[in-house]
């Protein structure tokens, strides 16, 4: 009997959503302040371009990057691609003061810098970096993990394949750029948050919650 009541609720959740219609307009505008806010200006422009070529957008509306858009577009061009040192002097050019007032974001950038040396097979240079250049790392207790972990790549033939590869992957670059985005919108005082960001936020803080209860669910196909 419980079986057929849990079959029940599922099928009737799954009759609600077919029902809900969700406007097409809405969601763009949701997915548009989700890439804006993570520095995919890009991205967003070209959904621009597209709304208009199907009648979602007037013509005449713009949508050309403001300046800081077009910054920050080059800072993530930057670490995305793996070039950390070019990333630090736009940074320090736009933004004077950020890095000085954000040790713990210098030292993840250097920690970066560090992963792609390695990436490269720099290992000398590698070395004399963290070494030498790496700043405040006894400052920052939270930081050595990650740092041990990226030296740890040295004891690898193959660093790809070593516990520690996932710095070596693409997830820690975002990571990276991720926090140097959130730091750019705290120095312009600009609210970090974005509805879509929140609304999943939302749905996987209830996931956990059914789950810890007990709660029968039907998760989403995302």
């Amino acid at each position: 009997m419980e079986s057929e009541a849990i079959l029940t609720r599922e099928k009737s959740w799954e009759d609600f959503l077919d029902k809900t219609h969700v406007d097409h307009e809405l969601m763009t505008q949701l997915v548009k302040g989700y890439l804006t806010s993570e520095g995919f200006h890009d991205i967003s422009q070209i959904m621009d371009e597209e709304a208009k070529e199907i009648g979602f957008a007037e013509k005449n509306e713009s949508s050309e990057p403001t300046e800081l858009q077009k910054i920050q577009r080059s800072i993530r061009e930057a670490i995305l691609g793996g070039n950390i040192k070019l990333a630090e002097s736009l940074i320090n050019k736009n933004f004077p003061e950020m890095l000085d007032d954000d040790h713990l974001l210098h030292f993840y950038l250097q920690t970066l810098h560090l992963v792609e040396l390695i990436r490269a097979k720099n290992f000398i240079e590698a070395i004399k970096f963290a070494q030498e250049d790496i700043v405040e790392k006894g400052d920052h207790p939270e930081c050595l993990p990650d740092l041990e972990r990226a030296m740890g790549l040295l004891a690898y033939e193959k660093p790809e394949e070593s516990p520690f590869g996932d710095l070596l992957k693409q997830g820690f670059r975002l990571k990276v750029w991720t926090q140097v985005n959130q730091s750019i919108h705290t120095h312009e005082q600009k609210d970090t948050s974005n509805r879509l960001s929140n609304t999943m936020k939302y749905a996987l803080w209830n996931e956990k919650l059914f789950s810890s209860l007990k709660i029968p669910f039907t998760k989403p196909n995302l």
